[in-house]
């Protein structure tokens, strides 16, 4: 049923019916994206699935039912627990029963809402006089085709209305739990239409109706005479290809409507901002700036060349030729109408995201980066995505959540040859041991103490606070005030030519451009390399030789338990000093072509000192990080990790035998026409006579072929997967039947059946019988208790492809 636009979930079920023998309404409202993906389902699966049932059994009907099995079986008790205690298995958490997802959402609805919220949910039955809320009664009044003051006299104290009031009270409350978890953010559903939506459709009658005015172009001769006139420098080059690229595929005459540009820290990304708002008919450009420290920094910059931004609140309405905008921010409504209202005048260029790899790298604290690839589509100009730091493997997230469709990508070697890359390893504590370092050496290196700098990070806001401390220096984190009040901070520091240091967490990090930065030091291993290119990035910026430093604790290990990510592992590969510092960075930054490590040229690094290598790096080379040979696991990690190893492996078993089922597996087996029911297979009584045999013989000696409760007696299927023969189950039918047995049969009788269970299996046989006889043992299928038939078809599965 749909009710305001959203699919209802109508049952009279309740947890307490079959103790009490009554039925209760109860009405759920699902997210609009899972609603209307429902809706496309009912559409067009059931209907295509009813041609495919129809084409084995001509008279055959699909189940009315939606939750149901292929043969029209209703989902047996038990089906909901246990695919919620397989999500509680891949997420690597203790498994959830439904009995304790009741007891949770009912302590969430005491925490986290309201007395008025939490009635919402109620159970009783509902009444007019449940109402207290005057938003409530509008509501029902409107429902009713009534004013509020006639519903009021004619309803008050009859329950006429119980359903609509029922209607409306379950819809706040699903939609309480929908706003909860952030699923319009997180399923990122497409947004109802706003006034913003509207202005859009406006915007576009108009310009139908006007003439558009077209931009100039300009050659690359043009844009350097412009880059010479706003920096005062007459002999002023692009500084790499990448920064020409970029800027061509944005002001160019060849220009794209969506860009993205991948540049090394200092590679002069911000030229390209800088000429778009300097040409003759600059317009408007809108740059959106994730970061404090990267806005500050950035108005600095932009005034020195006589560039004046503007500040973009929800109460502005003016325009210049630089707007700047947070993300939050442009996450808004006002912010739409704002840029709508440029676009319809015309006098919007371009929309421009400074450090744009924060919209999938910080998008798990900061919601607004989920959201900002939606928001700027509604937006029909020119989009320009700025960054040094968006690995390959993270490029196609980036793309699909931004909403980019084949946008030109300018993508170059984020190398920076002037940073010399070491790691330290201290024995006592290293924030002592950094306090030491920086006081010992910054008077003894050849520095230059009126300009140079040296920024120092800590992993926690508590460890930058007790540095700070001890080197008597300004601390810079999230929590360091207002954005003046870190600029101020910022600004005071550099002009202190007795303070050196600055202690900050990566609150500091993107955008910082001060280029007489000469030691990063990183106290403690980096989370991520992300984060500790772009932090390790701010050295040496002028392009004189700097160095990052990382302090470390000898017994310092990669991680055992696998990693969240490949940015995780990548640091770990990074911090066990194995391979060139300045190749682990390159492998995981830059495409393959770019590839490259300590040569003639660049600053060898720690691993490299000594013995920089001569040669390019082969294309075939590819740095691995080295697991221990031993994982040890605390006892709460090697059940969560065993856990979720069993079942990845079952879940690829069940998906093989589906793909497989309705075949002849015995023939598949033996290389022959397998599109026939194996039941109808005129070879099948090989294996069914094979198996009657080895039955009896095992009868004969007392013994029985399987153990009890380890495989299903009609199909040899995990009973984890098939529970017909377990008197205890509700199921009455095998959903994977006649598989296992012809398949391990046809695999050990076909030519080299017997070499591939030796090379598999380490064993061999000199009978049918006596093979026939071991595949009915116990075995274990990456810790899932079955027979060994199971590891024998799941192994010939895979290989099948």
């Amino acid at each position: 049923m749909l009710w305001e636009n959203l699919v209802m979930i109508f049952t009279q079920y309740h947890k307490g019916q079959q103790q009490t023998g009554t039925y209760k309404d109860n009405i759920r409202f699902l997210p609009k994206i899972i609603g209307d993906l429902l809706l496309q389902y009912m559409a067009y699966v059931p209907p295509l699935r009813q041609i495919f049932l129809r084409q084995q059994k001509p008279k055959a009907l699909i189940s009315s039912y939606l939750w149901a099995t292929l043969d029209g079986k209703v989902w047996p008790d038990g089906t909901v627990t246990k695919c919620l205690q397989r999500a509680c298995v891949r997420a690597k958490i203790s498994r959830l029963h439904t009995l304790n997802w009741r007891h949770l959402s009912a302590a969430i609805c005491k925490e986290k809402f309201s007395v008025r919220d939490y009635a919402n949910f109620s159970d009783q039955d509902i009444t007019i006089e449940d109402i207290e809320d005057e938003s409530d009664l509008a509501a029902l009044a409107l429902q009713s085709n009534h004013s509020v003051s006639t519903f009021h006299g004619t309803y008050a104290g009859s329950t006429g209305l119980t359903m609509d009031t029922l209607l409306h009270r379950n819809h706040r409350a699903s939609k309480l739990w929908q706003d909860l978890f952030r699923f319009d953010v997180i399923l990122q559903g497409k947004r109802e239409r706003s006034e913003s939506n509207v202005l859009s459709i406006r915007m576009l009658d108009n310009v139908k109706r006007s003439q558009e005015r077209k931009q100039a172009t300009y050659s690359e001769a043009d844009l350097l005479t412009v880059a010479r006139r706003v920096h005062h420098q007459p002999h002023l080059q692009f500084r790499v290809p990448g920064q020409r690229a970029g800027i061509l595929a944005v002001l160019g005459a060849q220009r794209a409507d969506q860009v993205v540009v991948i540049l090394g820290t200092g590679s002069g990304k911000t030229m390209i901002i800088t000429l778009s708002i300097s040409l003759a008919d600059a317009g408007t450009t809108i740059l959106i700036v994730p970061l404090v420290a990267l806005r500050n920094d950035l108005l600095r910059r932009f005034r020195d060349v006589g560039i004046q931004p503007l500040l973009w609140t929800n109460r502005t309405q003016r325009t210049a030729s630089l707007v700047v905008v947070s993300v939050e921010a442009a996450c808004s409504e006002k912010f739409l109408e704002y840029a709508q209202d440029l676009v319809m005048r015309q006098e919007l260029r371009r929309v421009m995201v400074d450090e744009c790899h924060l919209t999938i790298t910080a998008s798990d604290y900061r919601p607004s980066m989920i959201q900002l690839g939606w928001y700027l589509g509604q937006i029909k100009v020119q989009n320009v995505w700025l960054t040094a730091t968006l690995p390959p493997l993270m490029q196609d997230e980036f793309l699909q959540q931004n909403k980019l469709v084949r946008p030109r990508i300018i993508r170059e070697s984020t190398n920076r040859a002037n940073i010399m890359y070491v790691i330290r390893l201290e024995k006592s504590s290293l924030l002592e041991c950094t306090n030491k370092f920086i006081r010992h050496n910054w008077s003894s290196v050849n520095f230059n103490l009126s300009r140079d700098k040296i920024l120092v990070y800590c992993n926690t806001v508590d460890e930058a606070l007790v540095l700070g401390e001890l080197l008597e220096c300004p601390v810079y984190t999230s929590a360091s005030g207002t954005w003046e009040e870190k600029a101020v901070l910022i600004r005071d520091w550099l002009a202190n030519r007795e303070q050196p240091a600055l202690v900050a967490t990566t609150a500091l990090g993107p955008g910082f451009d001060y280029p007489y930065i000469r030691w990063v030091i990183h106290v403690d291993a980096p989370r991520r390399l992300t984060d500790f290119s772009q932090s390790s990035g701010r050295a040496g910026r002028d392009g004189q030789g700097a160095v990052s430093i990382v302090f470390l604790h000898p017994r310092w290990t990669p991680s055992t338990i696998g990693y969240e990510s490949p940015d995780h592992e990548a640091i770990e590969l990074y911090l066990t000093r194995q391979q060139c510092f300045r190749g682990v960075l390159s492998q995981f930054l830059d495409a393959p072509a770019d590839w490259r490590w300590c040569m003639g040229g660049d600053i060898p690094c720690g691993v490299c000192t000594h013995a920089p290598h001569q040669e390019a790096r082969p294309a075939g080379v590819k740095f691995i990080l080295q697991r221990p040979p031993e994982i040890m696991y605390s006892m709460s990690q090697e059940v969560l990790h065993q856990d979720f190893v069993q079942d990845r492996a079952l879940e690829q078993y069940e998906r093989d035998l589906m793909v497989m089922r309705g075949i002849c597996l015995y023939c598949r087996a033996m290389s022959r026409s397998f599109e026939h029911a194996v039941g109808s297979c005129r070879r099948r009584w090989d294996w069914i006579h094979a198996k009657r045999d080895v039955v009896r013989k095992c009868r004969a000696e007392g013994k029985e072929w399987m153990s009890e409760y380890v495989a299903c007696w009609k199909c040899f299927q995990p009973q984890s997967i098939c529970r017909v023969a377990d008197p205890e189950a509700s199921e009455t039918k095998c959903q994977y039947p006649d598989m296992v047995l012809p398949l391990c049969y046809g695999i050990y009788i076909r030519p080299g059946g017997p070499a591939w269970i030796q090379k598999h299996f380490r064993e061999s046989f000199s009978t049918v019988e006596e093979y026939l006889t071991w595949i009915g043992k116990t075995a274990s299928l990456q810790g899932n208790e079955c027979i060994q038939g199971n590891c024998v078809a799941a192994q010939a599965l895979s290989e099948f492809g």
